[in-house]
C-alpha cells in the first residue's frame, strides 16, 4: 500500500499487500517501535482530508464537529522508506499514524541487534527507538491525553431517522437468533425499520474462512454489504483461507441475513473485515497490528467496531501485561481503541473468557474507558462463569450480552451455538449500528451512554456484568428524548411463569395494566413454536406434547420484548 494513497482505492478493490514481506511464520518476529519526530514530506494537509479519508468519514467528522488534526495525517514516506531499507534480514511489520511509529523486525534469534538501533536513533527525525513492550508510561499518557482530547458534538435535527423498512408482520425471520436478540430487546429495532441500512461495521478479527463462499453469507455478498477487507498481519495467506474460522462466526452473528433461518444484528449494514490477529503466535506485537486496523476502521469511516479479542499474557512472558496496566493508558490497542470512540465509533470489544482462569478480569483493549466491554450471560440472563470479571475502579465491564449457547453460523453452513464473550459482543454491536441508525444526529459517545443507562443494572454496577443487560427499546426512547434513565429503570415488561420446570402446562402472570399484547414460544433451535394474544392477566400454555428440553418464552407489548427461559421435564 503507497502512504496517503487517495480515495482509499486499497480498500474498494480488496486485499494488497502490507508493507511487509515473508509467510506466517510459528514464533513471532523480534521487533522495536521507532517513534517519529514529524510527519515531513507526506504531501497532506488537514485542510484536505479528503486525500487520505473516505468522503464518509470527512462529511461524519463534519456532522459531529470533530477536528482533523496532524495526528490524521500519513507518516512521511521517506522516512518509512528509509527504515525499509535498513538492512538485509530487516522488515517494516506495521505502522500507526495516531502515534506517528514504524515497528520494524527481524526473524534472526538475536533480535534487532543494539547496533542497528543506534544507527537509528542516530536519524535527526526519531525521537525514540523501544522495545514493544517497554514503551515509557509517561509517553503512553502524553498519547492517551493527545488522542481522547478531541471531543463530537452533536448535530441537529433532533427527531429520529426515517426507518427504511417497517418489519413489524414479520414474526419468524429471525429464527435461530431471535430469543438472543430478544433478550436485548433488539428485536423491537428492527420492527421499527432500523436494521443496519446505510451504517458501517468494522469487524477486527483473526480468520475470515470461507466467507467469499458460504452460503449463509450469499445474501451479504449479493447484496454488496461487503464493502471491503484486509490483512495487517505479516502472513500472506489468502484472506479468506487462513484456516481460522473465529471471525467467520463472530461476522455471522451480525451480518447474515437468511429469513427463517438466521437473521443477524445488524442484516442490512455494510461491513469491513480485518484480520488482526496471527494465528501462528501470541505475542504483544499484535496490539500493534491491532492499532493499524483500528485506524483503517476509522479512515473508512467505521460507526461501529466489533473487538472480540483481547490481550494479558504471551508466549514471551517478558511481554506479559500485568493488572496494573488495565486502565485504558498502558497499550497503544487500548489508547487507538479510546481515539476511535471519540472520532465517531461505537468500539465493543469482548471482556474475555479469563473468569475461571488464573488472570480472572477483563483484558486489553476492552480496558479503554469510552469503549463497550462485553461480558456473557445466556438467553435466560444468567452469568456465565467463564465471562472474565471487572473491576470496581475503571467500572469495566460495561454491559451484557448473550455469549453462553449464542446461535452462528459455522463453517458447514449451518446453525450451530457455542460459548464466548466473543459471541457475545457482536450481538450487541449490531444493535448499537441499529440504534444510531436511528439517531444519526447523535454522537457515539451519546449512543453508549444510552446503552448503560438502558441496562438493567445501570443503578446498581457489579463486577460480573457490569451495568447489566442493555434494552435496545429503553435506548430508543432514551435518545429520542421522551424517557428519563430513572423512567427507564422502571418501565420494564414484567410477567411471571411457573411452575418451571414444567410437565404438561405452564401458567402466564401479567400484572394489571401490562401493555403485553402478544406471546410466542420458541424452541431452543430459535423456530417459533406457537403465538398467541395475551388476554386477561392469567393465561396458559401447553406442554404435554412438546419433548423434553429448554424453551424460551417472548413476551411482547408496549414497543418491549421480555424473554424467559422454560424447562420441559
Amino acid at each position: 500500500m503507497q502512504v496517503g494513497m487517495p480515495r482509499l482505492q486499497w480498500l474498494l478493490a480488496g486485499l494488497f499487500s502490507l508493507l511487509v514481506w515473508g509467510a506466517g511464520f510459528a514464533q513471532a518476529p523480534h521487533a522495536c517501535v521507532v517513534l517519529l519526530k514529524d510527519k515531513a514530506g507526506n504531501g497532506c494537509t488537514i485542510s484536505e482530508p479528503e486525500r487520505f479519508l473516505s468522503d464518509y468519514a470527512v462529511e461524519k467528522r463534519r456532522r459531529f464537529h470533530i477536528p482533523v488534526t496532524e495526528t490524521d495525517l500519513p507518516i512521511s514516506p521517506a522516512y518509512l522508506d528509509t527504515l525499509s531499507h535498513l538492512d538485509s534480514g530487516y522488515r517494516v511489520l506495521t505502522t500507526s499514524k495516531w502515534f506517528n511509529y514504524v515497528v520494524i523486525g527481524t526473524n534472526d534469534s538475536g533480535g534487532v541487534s543494539d547496533s542497528l538501533r543506534e544507527r537509528i536513533a542516530l536519524f535527526p527525525w526519531v525521537a525514540g527507538v523501544y522495545n514493544l513492550h517497554q514503551i515509557p508510561d509517561s509517553l503512553l499518557q502524553c498519547w492517551f491525553d493527545t488522542l481522547s482530547a478531541v471531543r463530537a458534538v452533536s448535530a441537529p435535527p433532533a427527531s429520529p431517522a426515517a426507518p427504511a423498512a417497517d418489519t413489524s408482520d414479520a414474526d419468524s425471520i429471525w429464527g435461530a437468533s431471535a430469543p438472543q436478540i430478544a433478550c436485548l430487546n433488539g428485536l423491537s429495532l428492527h420492527r421499527m425499520g432500523y436494521s443496519g441500512q446505510g451504517m458501517r461495521i468494522a469487524v477486527i478479527d483473526g480468520g475470515f474462512l470461507n466467507v467469499d463462499s458460504l452460503a449463509m453469507f450469499g445474501s451479504l455478498r449479493s447484496s454488496g454489504r461487503l464493502k471491503g477487507y484486509r490483512n495487517v498481519t505479516e502472513d500472506t495467506t489468502a484472506f479468506f483461507r487462513v484456516h481460522e474460522s473465529h471471525g467467520q462466526k463472530v461476522l455471522s452473528i451480525m451480518g447474515v441475513n437468511c429469513p427463517g433461518e438466521y437473521v443477524g444484528s445488524a442484516p442490512d449494514a455494510d461491513y469491513w473485515l480485518f484480520r488482526s490477529e496471527h494465528t501462528g503466535y501470541e505475542d504483544i506485537l499484535e496490539e500493534f497490528y491491532f492499532v493499524a486496523a483500528i485506524e483503517l476502521a476509522d479512515s473508512i469511516g467505521a460507526d461501529a467496531a466489533n473487538v472480540s479479542l483481547g490481550y494479558t499474557t504471551f508466549n514471551d512472558k517478558k511481554q506479559n501485561h500485568t493488572w496494573y496496566d488495565l486502565d485504558g493508558r498502558h497499550s497503544v490497542a487500548s489508547i487507538a481503541a479510546e481515539a476511535a470512540v471519540h472520532r465517531g465509533c461505537i468500539v465493543n470489544v469482548a471482556a474475555g473468557n479469563e473468569g475461571e482462569k488464573t488472570w480472572l478480569l477483563f483484558g486489553i483493549p476492552s480496558d479503554a474507558p469510552a469503549v463497550l466491554c462485553v461480558a456473557a450471560v445466556n438467553r435466560d440472563s444468567a452469568v456465565a462463569s467463564f465471562s472474565s470479571k471487572g473491576d470496581s475502579i475503571w467500572m469495566k465491564p460495561d454491559i451484557a450480552s448473550v455469549g453462553w449457547g449464542t446461535a452462528f453460523c459455522d463453517v458447514s453452513d449451518t446453525v450451530a451455538y457455542g460459548n464466548g464473550t466473543s459471541f457475545a459482543t457482536p450481538l450487541n454491536a449490531g444493535l448499537t449500528a441499529c440504534l444510531w441508525q436511528a439517531f444519526p444526529h447523535r454522537t457515539a459517545e451519546e449512543v453508549i451512554d444510552a446503552v448503560r443507562q438502558s441496562a438493567n443494572r445501570y443503578n446498581d454496577w457489579n463486577r460480573l456484568t457490569g451495568y447489566g443487560i442493555p434494552d435496545y427499546a429503553k435506548a430508543y426512547h432514551i435518545l429520542k428524548g421522551d424517557l428519563t434513565v430513572d423512567e427507564a429503570a422502571e418501565a420494564r415488561l414484567r410477567f411471571n411463569c411457573y411452575p418451571n420446570p414444567v410437565k404438561e402446562t405452564l401458567w402466564l402472570s401479567l400484572p394489571e395494566g401490562s401493555p403485553a399484547r402478544t406471546v410466542r414460544l420458541y424452541d431452543a433451535q430459535g423456530r417459533m413454536l406457537l403465538r398467541l394474544p395475551v388476554s386477561g392477566t392469567l393465561m396458559e400454555i401447553g406442554f404435554s406434547n412438546l419433548p423434553a428440553g429448554s424453551y424460551f418464552l417472548l413476551l411482547s407489548g408496549g414497543g418491549e420484548d421480555a424473554l424467559r427461559m422454560v424447562v420441559k421435564q
